[in-house]
């Protein structure tokens, strides 16, 4: 039993749910689930993977920002301007 509870804790202290990226927390039979979805969940992916995953998530973020920035083109002229220009 000591070695499924220092398991479970392990699990739990170095996994996230692979569904959501949350933490898990130990059911009462001490069964690591998912904070968010509880049992209904897919497995576990490890943190190390998560922290990889958002830091290539925030540069594909920051690419995507970049190269669509003139063709989202944020506005830099007051409310009065454009409205001014639409003949207001």
């Amino acid at each position: 039993m000591k070695d499924y509870t220092m398991q479970t804790s392990q699990i739990q202290r170095n996994y996230l749910c692979a569904i959501c990226w949350s933490e898990l927390t130990l059911q009462e039979d001490g069964e690591p689930v998912c904070a968010k979805y509880g049992t209904e969940h897919y497995g576990y992916v490890s943190r190390s993977y998560v922290q990889r995953r958002r830091q290539e998530d925030l540069l594909d973020y920051s690419n995507a920002h970049w190269n669509l920035s003139p063709v989202l083109n944020t506005n830099t002229k007051s409310v009065d301007e454009l409205l001014k220009e639409l003949g207001f």
